[in-house]
């Protein structure tokens, strides 16, 4: 009976380990420099002046005085109109803007946005603290896959194995409450301003809040997509043979041959 032969030793594959080191750096610092945005732009919309409750309270109270009043002078040119069809047409414009009721400017609208978009800026700021944790991680796991050492490799695979949930779950979230919220604040302002500009979407097509809620979206889509793609990437390479090969220490993979040789 003829002994087994011993395992052939697992040739390293060093070219991949360092591709992949490179990418894990590229894109590590450009998703870290992002993060660094969201955050900027979050601390500067907390410095800038934005809608108070007094301020809000404000615009709505001037928004039904401005209703009332024109209310009012609709009525004296109702009576005051000396032919049938002029009062006809004033009292048809005053049911109507009785029955939609006093409406913030288009302009004021825009304004007061910021204000019913908490859920937003709550979304970026978790997304973007949980970006600096992971992409730093990325960008020194990929500094070890470059070096081709096995803290590399261990850490690219956590870093993976956190960022790919992490990815799905804020996009759900982004599909689920933030666009919801998001597209009703940008669309009706919009809407209400193109009406008042005489234009408007055409007849059968879906208004601005459907149309930018479709947009959104259809962003949040793509970015899940993209950004899970990656991390399946890592987990699934950085466990080849060949790759855990390349990242162990000289003297390991020596010895290991050696005892191969030996039993052999």
């Amino acid at each position: 009976m003829t002994a087994p032969h011993p395992p052939i030793p697992v040739r390293p594959r060093p070219r991949p380990v360092r591709a992949l080191g490179v990418l894990n750096i590229v894109f590590g610092a450009i998703l870290l420099a992002y993060s660094w945005l969201m955050l900027g732009g979050m601390a500067f919309n907390g410095m800038s002046p934005g809608p108070t409750e007094a301020l809000e309270e404000a615009v709505v109270a001037t928004a039904k005085a401005d209703h009332e009043e024109t209310l009012r002078r609709l009525e004296s040119l109702e009576r005051r109109a000396e032919h049938d069809e002029a009062r006809e047409v004033f009292r048809a414009e005053r049911l109507r803007r009785e029955e939609a009721g006093p409406g913030v400017p288009p302009q004021a609208q825009m304004f007061l946005m910021s204000g019913e978009m908490r859920g937003m800026m709550a979304w970026t700021g978790v997304g973007a603290v949980l970006g600096l944790g992971l992409n730093l991680a990325l960008i020194a796991s990929g500094v070890g896959l470059v070096q081709r050492v096995e803290w590399g490799r261990r850490l690219g695979l956590r870093t993976a194995a956190v960022k790919l949930p992490v990815v799905v779950v804020m996009q759900v979230l982004w599909l689920a409450w933030v666009v919801p919220s998001l597209s009703r604040a940008v669309g009706e302002p919009v809407g209400d301003m193109m009406a008042a500009q005489g234009g408007g979407m055409p007849a059968g097509m879906p208004n601005m809040t459907q149309l930018y809620a479709v947009i959104y979206s259809i962003w949040g889509v793509v970015v899940l997509l993209l950004g899970s793609t990656y991390p399946i990437i890592l987990l699934v390479m950085l466990r080849r043979p060949g790759l855990k090969a390349a990242c162990e220490p000289a003297e390991r993979r020596g010895r290991a041959m050696l005892l191969e040789a030996a039993r052999s």
